[in-house]
């Protein structure tokens, strides 16, 4: 996995978020019991949960916005709908980790 990227402000953390997108699959990595965050059950007792999205998955609800980015997720236990705030989110990446992403 790529670097480690501080990323302070939700307009910084929409860009990356982006311009992983373009590359493929982005991994999000948040805090599972910040405000506003919804994931399973299972992952509230959690320090940290990533996530992975991309186009290429076809999620028919996946959206993303200054606010944060969403969709409905596939798990062991089935799909949920997971609402992912950028407050809550403190890593960005992808596979292939470039150097213009700051």
């Amino acid at each position: 996995m790529g670097e480690v990227v501080q990323l302070f402000s939700k307009p910084k953390k929409l860009q990356v978020f982006k311009k992983a997108l373009e590359r493929g699959v982005v991994m999000v990595t948040l805090d599972p019991i910040a405000e506003g965050v919804s994931v399973p059950s299972q992952f509230l007792k959690s320090d940290y949960l990533s996530l992975n999205f991309a186009y290429g998955y076809n999620l028919p609800d996946f959206a993303f916005d200054e606010e944060g980015v969403s969709a409905t997720l596939s798990f062991d236990e089935g799909y949920f709908y997971c609402l992912i705030p950028w407050k809550a989110v403190f890593r960005i990446g992808d596979e292939v980790w470039p150097e213009d992403f700051s």
